[in-house]
């Protein structure tokens, strides 16, 4: 079972925010504030691996308190790494590698138990793409034929009742697709490739999932090459915003279209960095990069401008890290390598919490394991945060 770690967030006296402006000034990014109540805000840590491992000292602040740093709870044993994991509305987990040979399970954070569901996928699920739609079914597109070689499967997940059901193929294969639920409950499907190789296929055509109609519309006219997974986000204006080296808007509606937002400052974040949208509009990228970065960019989508603008780097430079948005509004990175080359694994790593407020990072407690690639983090109902997998 994961009981978590206390991790006591307490600040004193409320913080107060400034009014929400344009963002934008002078070419430099502001910080759009929100109120923050004064209380007591608690959340736990918890780790999950695939053998019961023991915990490892923290490295960079033994004489600090759990209260100001945190701890992560016992690792629990689990039949394999999860490559997927999907909080459902149920608050249970869904965890898979592929769906075939292992998984999927359900994972219950409150006892720890662990359930197969009662129905599969029915094909190879690894490195497909999944999100929530508005009635709380997972959309699955993608999977896995051979190494870098997509399926063009997609399928649904009730976890009400506990069911899988197949859906309409789509116009190709797609390992490593992105999907973005639209808001009209609609899904867009994006890149992802068809063969192996350096210059094997990729898909280049997005396609909407219309929910209601149960069929896909392909957008044609948006044909681009972007990164596998890319890091895309439902910004305030109705489009997806692809948060890639040169960033764009997708326009879903009709046929598609590509609209250029703002390059990077930094060149690499789409090799393994994390990208999240932490408040409406507001869309951070850490890390990435090879030799690893340490800095991080942010874009107000809601500026006049949008424009990614340097904020503070975190301590430590990581790659194929994960970010997770914590109730109180900060970011927490865990996970990843500080090393050059491919999931080099470099040791355990401290947890960071970038606070948007104060524009600051805190270090805090270290996992008892190295989590890259293949590695997820879930911030769970009852406020802990869930690290998962890694290869």
């Amino acid at each position: 079972m994961c009981d978590g770690e206390k991790y006591d967030l307490t600040r004193k006296g409320g913080r107060r925010r400034g009014k929400r402006g344009s963002g934008r000034a002078k070419g430099r990014w502001k910080f759009r504030h929100i109120v923050r109540a004064q209380t007591r805000q608690a959340f736990w840590l918890c780790s999950l691996w695939t053998a019961v491992i023991g915990v490892i000292p923290l490295s960079t602040a033994t004489a600090q308190l759990p209260s100001a740093i945190g701890e992560w709870a016992p690792l629990q044993t689990l039949p394999f790494a999860p490559v997927h994991s999907i909080l459902l509305p149920t608050g249970k987990v869904l965890i898979y590698i592929d769906g075939v040979k292992t998984g999927p399970l359900l994972w219950d954070p409150d006892t720890g138990n662990l359930t197969p569901t009662a129905t599969g996928f029915g094909y190879n699920a690894f490195c497909n793409g999944h999100v929530l739609i508005a009635d709380g079914r997972v959309m699955f597109t993608g999977g896995h034929l051979t190494p870098a070689v997509g399926l063009p499967n997609a399928s649904y997940y009730d976890p009400f009742t506990d069911t899988f059901t197949g859906l309409p193929q789509m116009n190709a294969g797609r390992w490593y697709p992105s999907q973005v639920t639209l808001a009209n409950g609609d899904v867009v499907t994006m890149a992802g490739s068809i063969e192996q190789g350096p210059g094997g296929a990729q898909n280049l055509i997005p396609e909407v999932w219309e929910v209601k109609n149960n069929s896909w519309r392909e957008l044609s006219d948006a044909e681009l090459l972007v990164p596998r997974y890319p890091a895309a986000f439902l910004a305030p204006n109705g489009k997806v915003f692809v948060a890639m080296r040169h960033s764009r808007y997708l326009d879903t509606s009709g046929a598609g279209s590509w609209a250029e937002v703002s390059a990077h400052q930094a060149f690499g974040r789409d090799n393994y960095g994390s990208a999240c949208m932490y408040e409406v509009g507001l869309v951070i990228y850490t890390g990435g990069g090879n030799p690893p970065l340490a800095s991080c960019e942010v874009i107000d989508l809601l500026a006049d401008s949008p424009a990614w603008d340097f904020v503070a780097p975190m301590p430590q430079a990581r790659r194929q890290h994960d970010t997770t948005i914590l109730p109180d509004g900060r970011v927490l990175v865990t996970g990843g390598s500080s090393s050059s080359g491919f999931n080099t694994d470099d040791g355990a790593k401290a947890a960071m919490a970038w606070d948007p407020v104060t524009n600051s990072w805190d270090t805090w407690a270290t996992e008892q394991e190295y989590r890259g690639y293949h590695s997820e983090a879930l911030l769970l109902p009852d406020g802990r945060v869930a690290s998962f997998g890694g290869d």
